[in-house]
C-alpha cells in the first residue's frame, strides 16, 4: 500500500468524495468479513468520472480521457480508498444435495484497478457534514430542555401542556376518521353486494396528494365494471381514430396514383402525336422530291 487515504492531495479528496457520493454501490455479504458491505464495478467509477465536471477543461484535477482515469483510481486504490474483490466458489448442503455459489470476497493481494465488471469493495466514508452535527447538536439540546421540564416557568409549562393536548386531539380525529372511512366503505360494499366501492376524503392516505388535498377530496364512488367501460371506449376511439387515418392515407395514395396514371396517359398521347406528325412530315418530304 502506497499510503492512506488521508495523504491525498485536497484536490484529490475532493474528487474522491465525489465519486463516494455518485458511483452506484450494491450491498453485498463478503466472505471472511461477515457482513454487507457496498460494492461498485470498476467500469462505473471510469464513466462517472468522465461524465463529471472533473473531465471539462480548468477542473482540478482535469481527467482528460480513460487513461487519465485509470490512473487517478489506480492512484485512490493505493491508499487503501477500496480495495479489489474477487468470487469465490462456496459449497454448502441444501438437503441431500451440494450445491455451490459464487461469494464476494476481498483479493487483498491484488492492487491493480480495471476498467471491466469486477467489484471493488469502499474503505473510505465522506466525512460527517456541517449539517449533521447542527442537527445532532440541536436534538441533543431538545432532550436536555425537555429533561429541565420541572424547572421552567408556569407559563411556558402550560403552552406545552395545550400543544400536547391539542397534538392528541388530532391523532385522535385522525384515527376516528379512518374507521369511519373504513366502516362506511364496509357498510355500501355489502349492501351493494360489492358493485360499488365508496369513499370518505379518498386521497387521505395517498402518498402523492398534498395535506390540502387529501383533506379537500370530499368522496369517491366507484361502480363494479365502470373502469372497464371506459377502457372499451378509449379503445373504440382510437380505434376510429386510426382507422380514419389508414381511409384518409389511402384517400392519398389513390389520389397519387391517379395523378401518375393520367400523367403517363398524357405522355403516351403526347408521344403518339408527335410521332404520326413526324410521320406526316416524312411522306410530305417524299411527295415533293
Amino acid at each position: 500500500m502506497v499510503g492512506e487515504t488521508a495523504n491525498l492531495r485536497p484536490d484529490m479528496l475532493k474528487v474522491l468524495q465525489y465519486l463516494r457520493d455518485k458511483v452506484p454501490v450494491k450491498n453485498k455479504f463478503i466472505m471472511g468479513k461477515q457482513r454487507n458491505v457496498q460494492c461498485f464495478r470498476g467500469k462505473n467509477m471510469i464513466e462517472t468520472l468522465l461524465a463529471s465536471k472533473y473531465a471539462q477543461p480548468g477542473a482540478s484535477p482535469f481527467i482528460m480521457d480513460e487513461v487519465a482515469a485509470l490512473e487517478f483510481c489506480q492512484i485512490l486504490l493505493n491508499h487503501g480508498s477500496f480495495h479489489r474483490a474477487k468470487y469465490v466458489d462456496v459449497a454448502f448442503a441444501k438437503g441431500k444435495k451440494e450445491i455451490t455459489k459464487k461469494k464476494i470476497a476481498p483479493d487483498e493481494d491484488n492492487f491493480v484497478f480495471s476498467n471491466d465488471e469486477t467489484y471493488f469493495i469502499w474503505t473510505y466514508t465522506n466525512p460527517t457534514s456541517t449539517l449533521t452535527w447542527v442537527l445532532g447538536g440541536l436534538l441533543l439540546l431538545g432532550i436536555f430542555a425537555v429533561m429541565m421540564m420541572p424547572l421552567w416557568p408556569s407559563s411556558m409549562r402550560s403552552v406545552v401542556e395545550y400543544a400536547s393536548t391539542g397534538g392528541m386531539w388530532l391523532v385522535a380525529i385522525f384515527i376516528a376518521l379512518e374507521l369511519l372511512r373504513a366502516v362506511l366503505f364496509l357498510v355500501v360494499y355489502m349492501a351493494t353486494f360489492g358493485k360499488c366501492n365508496f369513499w370518505i376524503l379518498p386521497k387521505l392516505n395517498d402518498d402523492k396528494a398534498g395535506v390540502w388535498e387529501s383533506l379537500t377530496t370530499g368522496l369517491s364512488i366507484k361502480w363494479k365494471g365502470e373502469d372497464d367501460k371506459k377502457k372499451k371506449a378509449r379503445k373504440s376511439k382510437a380505434k376510429t381514430a386510426s382507422d380514419s387515418t389508414a381511409a384518409i392515407e389511402g384517400t392519398t395514395e389513390g389520389a397519387a396514383l391517379e395523378d401518375i396514371t393520367e400523367g403517363t396517359t398524357e405522355s403516351a398521347a403526347d408521344a403518339a402525336s408527335e410521332g404520326a406528325q413526324a410521320s406526316e412530315d416524312g411522306l410530305g418530304d417524299k411527295k415533293n422530291n
